[in-house]
């Protein structure tokens, strides 16, 4: 019988699932929308550890699992393994160590993983970043967070907040963000931010909100100095000519410092990034 690995992605918009086969081909991928499906606590439509255990009941039914793999939209702490606080999905996993249980119920390898942190894997080894030594991704979608890879390993830091480029401030007098910080990359940038100005996501993207986005990518280029800038997420993969609008947007400084990265490319798996990169992430531990 084929083994396959399961691999389950989180994210604010969209609950993807898949399954990789032993050659890494993808089959019977999945895509419901995160706040709309069947696996939400009917009581208060939350996603809870029992949504993971339907989900996955359903996907392994008659099927040889060797791991399962999953990407979530908050910060995984490697010491604990606890999930942080999720702000963009209404859920009860926030503070549980869904690896251990999940491991448990299944009596199968598991890895939980940050999505940003997923995709960066995944760009890094066989996407737009697979030529650099040291990549940035950072993924614009609901919310903003980000993924760093150095000389080609997953760097999350002392407790897995590494790259968390959308709680970098950008306004010391801004909005306050949900995070507890102030003035946060993803108060002004985010695909939530752009739904409330514009009330649709298929409305011209404001400018100023693209420069912030330059902003943002000045703070990765100082405080992590990648080859590579990868740039993921619903909003800029959606959106036309997103990098040269953040470019036309920037004022000359901005530009100066953007044109010093090696490549920026927007992402080559798009909204399967994360699926992917847990695949790759769990079959290195496998193996």
């Amino acid at each position: 019988m084929k083994k396959y690995i399961l691999t389950i992605d989180l994210g604010g918009t969209y609950l993807l699932s898949a399954l990789y086969n032993e050659s890494g081909s993808l089959e019977d991928r999945s895509i419901l929308k995160t706040h709309n499906n069947k696996y939400l606590d009917p009581e208060n439509l939350t996603f809870s550890v029992q949504s993971f255990y339907s989900l996955i009941s359903e996907k392994i039914r008659n099927k040889s699992i060797s791991g399962i793999g999953i990407s979530v939209p908050g910060i995984v702490d490697e010491s604990t393994n606890k999930i942080g606080e999720i702000i963009n999905v209404k859920n009860t996993i926030s503070g549980i160590n869904l690896k251990a249980k999940i491991q448990e119920k299944f009596s199968t390898p598991t890895i939980v993983l940050n999505d940003a942190n997923s995709y960066a894997i995944s760009e890094s080894f066989s996407g737009s970043g697979k030529k650099f030594s040291n990549v940035f991704f950072i993924n614009i979608g609901t919310g903003i967070g980000g993924g760093l890879v150095i000389n080609g390993n997953l760097y999350s830091g002392s407790s897995g907040k590494a790259g968390e480029i959308g709680h970098t401030t950008i306004d010391a007098n801004g909005s306050k963000c949900p995070c507890g910080n102030t003035g946060c990359l993803e108060m002004y940038a985010s695909g939530q931010k752009i739904q409330q100005i514009t009330k649709n996501h298929t409305l011209e993207i404001p400018v100023e909100i693209f420069k912030m986005i330059g902003l943002g990518f000045c703070n990765i280029i100082n405080l992590y100095d990648p080859d590579a800038l990868i740039i993921g997420g619903g909003v800029a993969l959606k959106t036309k000519d997103f990098i040269n609008k953040v470019f036309l947007a920037s004022d000359k400084d901005v530009i100066a410092k953007l044109k010093k990265i090696k490549n920026m490319s927007l992402a080559k798996h798009g909204i399967d990034g994360a699926l992917l990169g847990n695949a790759i992430y769990l079959k290195s531990i496998l193996n």
